[in-house]
């Protein structure tokens, strides 16, 4: 957090880490981008689609993110095939749909907003499920472990 210029007590309210990868809670994202002074407007919102405008001075970058891309990727059914809690329509469905939009535009366009973050929490636990961990060999770890230890 202190590398995003976050207070330690904003830090702790917002980002967690999961699988080693440091992600930030959704609200947290409008103060980041605010903080690094762009405005966030939200357009075209149905629940299938929402397209996210954010601008700074002369700067404008747009992304539409829809519900079919988030079924198409796999990211809206849980592993019995049915809609995540998330994905439900409703409140849930326009809050991915703008984190989504939102996810877009900052990997793709405004990086720099989160510094070393991963991603977007409400975003990011879609791919959960779809992560692959290959399986540890613990005499693999004690194999490295014992030639870092040699060389020190």
């Amino acid at each position: 957090g202190l590398e995003m210029g976050m207070t330690p007590m904003e830090s702790m309210n917002s980002l967690y880490v999961v699988n080693g990868a440091v992600n930030i809670w959704g609200k947290a994202v409008t103060r980041r981008l605010r903080v690094h002074g762009f405005i966030v407007k939200y357009s075209n919102e149905t629940p299938e689609q929402v397209t996210a405008t954010i601008t700074r001075g002369e700067e404008k970058y747009s992304f539409t993110y829809k519900y079919k891309d988030a079924e198409l990727s796999g990211y809206t059914k849980d592993n019995y095939g049915k809609d995540k809690i998330g994905w439900k329509p409703g409140q849930n469905r326009l809050l991915k749909l703008r984190y989504g939009a939102l996810s877009a535009l900052l990997k793709t366009e405004v990086p720099e907003v989160l510094g070393v973050v991963n991603g977007i929490a409400e975003i990011e636990s879609d791919f959960e499920n779809s992560r692959k961990v290959a399986e540890v060999d613990q005499d693999e770890i004690k194999r490295i472990a014992g030639a870092v230890n040699a060389s020190v």
